[in-house]
């Protein structure tokens, strides 16, 4: 994920965009305890790299349909927010 929103996000903000998207994909969707594992890196101030198995805990695959328009859809609305949070 790539900021370009020309602002400085901290590490905060960064969790909570990751967080969004894993759910947003079905990567680990709220509160699942059988979620897929996954993992993100910081690269500097404008990207992170988001890494995830596709096999849930259970064994079986995690449903991804679709997860590239839900990740950009979760993206975004967390720039949208944010932009909207900094403009108030």
């Amino acid at each position: 994920m790539v900021n370009d929103t020309g602002r400085v996000l901290s590490d905060e903000q960064w969790e909570a965009l990751v967080k969004d998207v894993v759910a947003a994909t079905g990567i680990e969707p709220g509160g699942d305890a059988a979620a897929c594992r996954w993992g993100a890196l910081r690269r500097g101030h404008r990207s992170v790299d988001l890494v995830a198995n596709v096999i849930r805990q259970s064994g079986r695959w995690a449903r991804i349909h679709q997860d590239t328009f839900h990740a950009r859809s979760a993206c975004d609305h967390y720039a949208g927010a944010l932009t909207a949070h900094l403009a108030a």
